[in-house]
């Protein structure tokens, strides 16, 4: 009894000094919603970096719309073209949407992005 005793209060202390770094669709959603969008993204953000496609999508959508982040259409691209690179929907449409609307250098650029988000982003997640 004691020994589960320790082990509960050790698991308890290792959680409570654990940082808390994920963060909840929900949240994120709670503060778009609100029109936080600075905190909305950065919630978002932290979704999107940890391989969620949805919430790659949605990063995408708001450097498109400059909500909480400067409108950016390159960055657009990537975020979208990451996502639509894991069967997002949302991340192929808009992403195809793009190609026809940006310029071949701003596409090159988008493409180089992607790639480098892909690495960083999706690649950790991925089962060996």
């Amino acid at each position: 009894m004691r020994k589960a005793a320790e082990a509960i209060l050790i698991a308890g202390l290792i959680a409570l000094a654990t940082p808390v770094f994920a963060t909840d669709g929900a949240v994120a959603y709670s503060h778009y919603a609100r029109g936080d969008y600075a905190t909305a993204y950065r919630e978002y953000r932290a979704l999107a970096e940890v391989g969620y496609a949805h919430y790659q999508s949605q990063v995408a959508h708001m450097h498109a719309q400059g909500e909480g982040v400067a409108k950016d259409r390159v960055q657009a691209y990537a975020w979208y073209a990451l996502a639509a690179s894991q069967g997002d929907p949302i991340g192929r449409l808009h992403s195809a949407r793009l190609v026809h609307e940006l310029s071949r250098q701003q596409l090159q650029h988008g493409n180089q992005l992607a790639e480098q988000y892909g690495r960083l982003y999706v690649a950790p997640f991925r089962p060996h």
